[in-house]
């Protein structure tokens, strides 16, 4: 029982990292999202139309 003072540092730092890794984790999947909305409003909402063509075309052949 001498040591569980150490037990509970070792458990409060673990955790503190781990809680640590995931607002981490958080703020760059937010970071992300905003630049792709970024991206689909600079492209004007147009996937796939381009794609649908490129893919028919390559199968004529």
């Amino acid at each position: 029982m001498d040591n569980l003072g150490y037990l509970f540092a070792a458990y409060t730092i673990i955790w503190a990292f781990v809680f640590g890794y995931v607002f981490f984790l958080y703020y760059k999947q937010r970071k992300l999202r905003q630049q792709m909305d970024l991206l689909k409003d600079s492209i004007g909402e147009q996937p796939n139309k381009d794609v649908a063509k490129v893919n028919t075309d390559d199968n004529a052949g």
